[in-house]
């Protein structure tokens, strides 16, 4: 029943996990068992079609910390690499600093790549709101803003020679951190379905009461089960007919992963995140500022000997003095200094 878990079926078929909520009217006379969960798979099946018509896909994943984000968004990139696409990590404190040359090392990689499909996740947006100037942050936006463009290559009459294809991750801890121009993902991913997490998702579902309904029972739901997965580890679902074990995971144990709230496709849906034996560590593929050495003394007085030298060629070029004049001045200088 991908995308059709209502309020009513919820609240009267997951009583082994909330059974202090009533009954309500139906809405839903019938649903088929299948895999009850979105899973990364069935996103991403419509991550690459979407990459290859319209050059852009992005997911955004919002939620406080230790939820679960970065290992979520490591579970697609992870499938983004293993069909050839380059992936490339960063948080807004490692372009911040030198942004072009957080770009170049990028463009090496890409250089270095077999094919043009990449795919960056933005980790801690946040970072681009508050803790930084208004002319830092209004930088960092405009760069994953426009972050397809950066890296297009032209020839000398500027035709386009290089367009990559990209799979965008963005990484937030609130909906609002976003800038406007990043705030139209089809996919959302909020991870811990905190009242602010509600109040996230109302501002992207349409204003009908079918929605709001469904949005309060998978928010009830899913703040019951990630309460009580840390606690319990292993949960029993009743859908209907069927029941569900599942095993909640944590750094030591994966089990089954991690439930969530997701918008994909304009349908809420729970979504099961989970970290698997071949899952990315980001890390890995975090591009990190490489700081400049200050320079030596030595280095110094050389750097300024050289500006000089450079200053008198450049002076030479544009006041030309005849060789000639040039000796003669030489000449009266030393006849000056024997006086």
């Amino acid at each position: 029943m991908p995308g059709e878990l209502l309020s009513s079926y919820l609240l009267r078929n997951l009583a082994k996990v909330q059974p202090e909520i009533q009954q309500t009217e139906d809405i839903v006379q019938e649903v088929v068992f299948q895999s009850p969960f979105l899973k990364a798979e069935e996103i991403f099946a419509d991550v690459v079609p979407s990459v290859e018509s319209n050059e852009f896909y992005s997911v955004s994943y919002i939620g406080t910390q230790g939820h679960g984000k970065s290992t979520s968004a490591a579970e697609l990139a992870t499938l983004a690499k293993s069909v050839g696409y380059l992936v490339l990590y960063f948080k807004a404190e490692d372009i911040l600093v030198d942004l072009q040359g957080w770009i170049r090392q990028a463009k090496e990689k890409i250089k270095n790549h077999d094919n043009d499909r990449i795919c960056f996740v933005s980790d801690d947006m946040s970072y681009s709101t508050g803790s930084i100037s208004t002319k830092a942050a209004a930088k960092f936006k405009h760069f994953v803003g426009n972050i397809r463009h950066e890296f297009e290559e032209h020839d000398a009459n500027g035709k386009i020679t290089f367009n990559p294809k990209i799979f965008m991750i963005y990484i937030s801890h609130r909906y609002h951190s976003l800038p406007p121009m990043l705030r139209n993902s089809p996919t959302w991913i909020f991870v811990s379905a905190q009242p602010e997490d509600k109040a996230d998702a109302m501002k992207l579902i349409p204003r009908l009461k079918d929605e709001k309904d469904k949005l309060e029972a998978l928010c009830s739901f899913l703040l019951k089960v990630t309460n009580d997965g840390p606690k319990y580890v292993n949960l029993e679902f009743t859908f209907g007919n069927n029941t569900m074990n599942f095993k909640w995971g944590n750094k030591e144990d994966p089990g089954d992963g991690r439930l969530m709230m997701s918008l994909h496709r304009g349908l809420l849906k729970i979504y099961n995140a989970k970290k698997h034996d071949n899952t990315i560590d980001l890390e890995d593929y975090r591009i990190k500022h490489i700081p400049v050495p200050e320079p030596t003394p030595e280095e110094i007085e050389q750097q300024k000997q050289r500006a000089a030298e450079a200053l008198r060629i450049k002076a030479e070029e544009l006041f030309p003095t005849p060789k000639e004049e040039l000796i003669k001045d030489n000449e009266i200088l030393r006849e000056m200094e024997k006086l």
